[in-house]
């Protein structure tokens, strides 16, 4: 038997190269990089990021929620249709889910109306985070497009 999801919850993600997360040296051994990767798994799962800061610093937190099942349709479709690229895809992937971003200046996140596919970040927020560093929108999109795709709950 099917059963509606249930209330799922927004997510907090942080970029891995934000400089409060305490990650090991360039010259780490695989070993240790693979205990890191580990550690950042598990804080994006769990949402605390505790573990993996520098005392006394707190990263850029990105609030993203769950994009509801019309509007990532829209995204999909665009997609798996190659009407965009997959830079794009991943840009408006990360702003259909993002509600808002903390300890980032000033900054806040408004939403617009986006043809075609409704209310979304506005694109102002991708041209800062590039301008800050390309990998971020890749990194994060990637991560939202990972749990949209997985099923909620399980």
């Amino acid at each position: 038997m099917l059963a509606p999801p249930s209330l799922v919850r927004d997510t907090v993600l942080v970029y891995s190269q934000d400089p409060a997360l305490d990650a090991p040296p360039s010259d780490a051994t695989d070993e240790e990089r693979k205990r890191w990767q580990h550690r950042v798994d598990v804080a994006r799962e769990t949402g605390d990021w505790a573990p993996v800061l520098k005392p006394g610093q707190q990263p850029t937190r990105f609030v993203v929620r769950r994009i509801p099942g019309t509007t990532w349709r829209k995204i999909e479709d665009r997609i798996g249709f190659a009407s965009i690229g997959a830079m794009e895809g991943m840009s408006l992937v990360l702003r259909a889910a993002l509600k808002g971003v903390e300890n980032f200046g000033d900054f806040k996140v408004t939403h617009a109306d986006e043809d075609g596919i409704g209310s979304i970040a506005k694109a102002d927020v991708i041209d800062l985070l590039d301008a800050v560093d390309p990998d971020i929108v890749a990194e994060l999109g990637f991560q939202v497009l990972s749990r949209q795709r997985s099923t909620p709950g399980k």
